[in-house]
């Protein structure tokens, strides 16, 4: 599959619309959500029209509930000053374009389906052209061999590529386009913000790359596409739930009820 964070290369034309961007880029990886944990939901479904309208949309939905009120403080904070500023000035732009702040609740229901909804379509459609199916029925030359891999693999690799140099290119646009603003007061130091993050990297390639010198050890290949796939995946998964834990112990540090008040 393409890499999943390449997947929100695919939304950036809709940055500057009334959709949510948060609805956006959840929607754009939430099909790819069941790699990284540990249910059983096959491929199939998370990547088909049925469960992109339920499944799909309704843990997207879930997720941005996450996000929007447990999540974004804590992320923020660890975040560095420059990334904080810049989100607080674009979160007022945000407001005003979208028209969040006064709107009602039924209104900002069906903005958030069709932000999660747009993501959800631009991933499928991606892999449509990556993986064996309705466009491949279309054009079968797509399958053809071409060296070691077939067409399809090539654009996977190639679009993983290509999507994260544009999802970077633009946020370097971005960060060089967005005015520092003034962030709301931070709970962590910049030392405590260090360790947080050090701390983060540290338990995600621990558990990835004993996973990958475990597979080796029973006569993988270092370079196996699947070792190298469910290292990665179990580095993702596992530094997501120390993120998840660390936004959780962020709440309950000192100074929440000073932030809430200046933000």
């Amino acid at each position: 599959m393409p890499f999943t964070p390449s997947h929100v290369a695919a939304v950036l034309p809709f940055a500057r619309t009334p959709l949510l961007p948060a609805g956006l880029v959840i929607g754009s990886m939430v099909p790819d959500l069941f790699y990284f944990v540990p249910v059983d939901i096959p491929r199939e479904f998370s990547h088909s029209p049925l469960g992109a309208v339920t499944l799909d949309l309704g843990v997207g939905a879930l997720l941005f509930a996450l996000w929007r009120w447990i999540f974004r403080r804590p992320v923020m904070d660890l975040a560095p000053l420059w990334v904080r500023g810049r989100f607080a000035t674009a979160e007022i732009g945000l407001r005003g374009r979208t028209g969040e702040g006064g709107m009602p609740w039924a209104g900002f229901c069906l903005l958030l389906a069709s932000s999660l909804l747009v993501g959800i379509a631009s991933h499928l459609l991606w892999d449509a052209a990556t993986h064996r199916g309705l466009i491949t029925d279309v054009f079968p030359l797509l399958l053809s061999e071409a060296g070691p891999m077939r067409l399809t693999a090539w654009l996977q690799h190639g679009s993983s590529v290509l999507g994260t140099v544009v999802v970077l290119v633009w946020i370097g646009w971005w960060a060089s386009h967005t005015p520092l603003g003034e962030p709301a007061p931070s709970r962590l130091t910049t030392a405590g913000r260090a360790i947080a993050v050090a701390g983060l990297v540290a338990v995600g390639l621990a558990l990835g790359g004993y996973y990958w010198v475990a597979g080796i050890r029973t006569g993988l290949s270092p370079v196996d596409s699947t070792l190298v796939f469910r290292s990665v995946r179990l580095t993702i998964g596992a530094a997501g739930l120390f993120a998840a834990l660390l936004s959780l112990i962020w709440w309950t540090l000192p100074g929440y009820s000073r932030a809430r008040s200046a933000a």
